[in-house]
């Protein structure tokens, strides 16, 4: 009798996260070969599909349970301990494609983890925010704990995840990392809507505490008087997080000769279009699960400056300029050499075209596929 897996797709949401990226590619590429040994269910949120996501839907390879399912916090487990508790018997094996692991999945189930940000990085404001890293490295516990196997999207990340908890040598092992891809963009390509300003620094990111965006403006007004002077810093997104925590720096933002731009929230087609439009792309983040910027910015063949710690020298190989992210100084220098120097930036692309080779979604489907079928074969439950 054919096995049923059952994947969360649940975290896919309208507007299109590196989340979202990754449940929606993981459907698309999927091997068809897979889908003559299981059948495939997916778990889905209403009103939070995509036009990507409604593409695989409307293959007719899934069979599809849709709910009102929370996307984070104690009603997301809530939901899935009734879920298991009414449909335990009929499945095999349930991907936890979140890093929210249901605690209630104490049996037949696949972990996967993103990052540990929250437990590293968590900007605090009230008791509840203050909860929120206690209820995370629980989830995380129980996740090594009761999962089958765990997948974990860099070797930073299964380092981190070692480091802290410490896992005996049998738990440890469950751990499969695999990596993320770039295939999305092609989709792109020829789509891309160009600003009408160019040869800038860009960032695209959150403004969030561990994306050291605090660092990496005051880094560029230092580096400013070396620099060309119509070179701008363009950052993807709008500033709230950092006005709420550094109005110093966002009333000198607002200054009319700043040379600091946000563009709001950004299309793919204009994120395509900022990525070939820019001098440079930049990365200071304290901590990376993967980081897909990483892959955009090989893809777009724009020269690649980013931080030293985390996964991103993993990801990135020799293809990136690195700096210190906890120090200003060395983000200023990275920012003057990357415009002083001409030719680093053509070795960039260069290396960079080579380092995308590594990474492929198909690829990262067909390895998360063989992590089913070897817990299925060696499986006592099914």
């Amino acid at each position: 009798m054919m096995k049923t897996i059952i994947i969360d797709a649940s975290p896919v949401r309208p507007i299109v996260d590196g989340l979202s990226q990754y449940v929606v590619n993981l459907l698309k590429y999927i091997p068809e070969s897979a889908f003559d040994e299981y059948r495939f269910r997916l778990l889905i949120n209403r009103r939070h599909n995509n036009a990507d996501f409604y593409d695989v839907l409307n293959t007719g390879k899934f069979d599809v349970t849709e709910d009102e399912i929370p996307m984070i916090g104690p009603k997301r487990d809530w939901w899935f301990y009734k879920f298991i508790r009414k449909n335990e018997r009929n499945y095999d094996l349930l991907h936890s494609t979140s890093t929210q692991y249901p605690l209630s999945l104490k049996r037949k189930g696949i972990a996967t983890v993103h990052d540990m940000t929250i437990l590293k990085h968590y900007y605090q404001k009230n008791f509840l925010y203050r909860a929120a890293p206690v209820y995370f490295r629980h989830i995380l516990k129980a996740s090594l704990k009761n999962a089958e196997a765990v997948i974990a999207v860099s070797n930073a990340t299964k380092d981190d995840l070692c480091n802290y908890f410490k896992p005996s040598k049998k738990i440890t092992e469950k751990i499969t990392v695999i990596y993320e891809g770039w295939e999305h963009l092609e989709k792109y390509a020829d789509r891309a809507v160009l600003p009408f300003y160019k040869g800038y620094i860009f960032y695209l990111g959150s403004s969030r505490k561990h994306k050291n965006l605090e660092r990496l403006i005051r880094a560029f007004f230092q580096a400013r008087p070396s620099l060309p002077a119509d070179a701008k810093l363009v950052i993807s997104g709008d500033k709230s997080f950092l006005h709420y925590q550094h109005p110093d720096l966002s009333a000198r933002i607002s200054a009319p000769d700043s040379n600091v731009h946000f563009t709001g929230y950004l299309s793919q087609e204009e994120v395509a279009g900022h990525y070939r439009n820019a001098h440079c792309f930049i990365f200071p983040s304290l901590v990376e699960g993967f980081g897909i910027p990483v892959l955009e910015s090989f893809y777009y063949n724009t020269p690649l400056l980013c931080s030293n710690i985390s996964s991103l020298p993993e990801v990135a190989g020799k293809a990136a300029l690195y700096f210190d992210p906890m120090s200003e100084e060395e983000i200023t220098a990275a920012l003057i050499k990357i415009y002083a120097e001409p030719q680093l930036a053509g070795t960039l692309r260069a290396d960079g075209k080579e380092q995308l080779k590594k990474y492929s979604w198909k690829f990262m489907s067909e390895e998360i596929v063989d992590v089913y079928r070897n817990v299925l074969s060696n499986s006592k439950h099914g």
